[in-house]
């Protein structure tokens, strides 16, 4: 059974920074479960027709998508594979299944609304001039972690994915668990996150994974102070830390 819904996501003083109308979810689902959704994982601008408006057609994006995929790769017959595609649907429908986030993020765009035919929207990879090397490589976007304009341009070219890549959420990672407060709710739609729990008091308890420290000591300088580590403990004081580190920098030595 679905229903229509206002799926809104608001800072501590009320102010919405997230809003849309109108979204189809299943009736079951929490109204915490439709806003991470609908912010986060719905494809397209929401001041235009692209834009997903139904966790039906998000599902259906990546369901049938994989199905798909199942039957031209040999791995079903086209019947076994309709089977598969209304049996995976349900599981995700039914929230007795989950996919991580780059899945929801990207399976089903060109397949099903062909982003990436004329451009780059909706693509994991892109050739680039690596300087270290000086030569041209193929980088995954969730790797780089600096780049530089040069001022050039080219005409875009088919990009190879190396064979053997896994997905970024695939990989074992370490996990950091985050006390998210009013001011930063921002943060549950903002980066893709491992689980969400709300809890009795309105604050949010959200477990991201880390591709490294830096990563995460930049993200805590960013983020409001209401947002804290519960663990590893190692990190409890990884803002304080840094912070001061790059004071240091500054303030005149004595």
């Amino acid at each position: 059974e679905w229903e229509k819904r206002t799926a809104e996501i608001t800072d501590d003083s009320g102010k919405a920074f997230f809003r849309q109308e109108g979204v189809e979810v299943p009736k079951s689902w929490s109204q915490l479960a439709t806003k991470v959704v609908c912010s986060k994982y719905f494809y397209g601008d929401p001041a235009k027709a692209e834009r997903e408006q139904s966790v039906r057609q998000l599902i259906h994006r990546v369901t049938r998508t994989i199905a798909d995929w199942g039957v031209k790769d040999g791995y079903f017959s086209k019947e076994d594979g309709e089977v598969f595609y209304q049996e995976l649907t349900w599981l995700c429908v039914n929230q007795y299944g989950a996919f991580n986030s780059p899945v929801w993020f990207n399976v089903g765009l060109h397949h099903e609304y062909g982003i990436g035919n004329t451009s780059d929207r909706g693509n994991w990879y892109l050739l680039a001039d690596d300087l270290a090397a000086n030569a041209e490589r193929t980088f995954r976007i969730d790797r780089i972690e600096d780049l530089e304009r040069t001022g050039e341009s080219s005409v875009a070219r088919e990009v190879v994915i190396p064979a053997g890549v896994r997905w970024f959420a695939d990989e074992p990672m370490e996990e950091v668990t985050l006390s998210v407060g009013p001011s930063a709710t921002w943060l549950l739609s903002r980066y893709p996150s491992r689980s969400i729990t709300e809890r009795a008091d309105g604050t949010f308890e959200m477990v991201l994974a880390v591709t490294s420290e830096r990563w995460l000591a930049r993200l805590l300088l960013r983020v409001p102070a209401d947002v804290t580590v519960v663990s590893p403990q190692r990190w409890a004081t990884l803002r304080q830390t840094t912070a001061a580190e790059v004071l240091s920098r500054y303030l005149p030595q004595s």
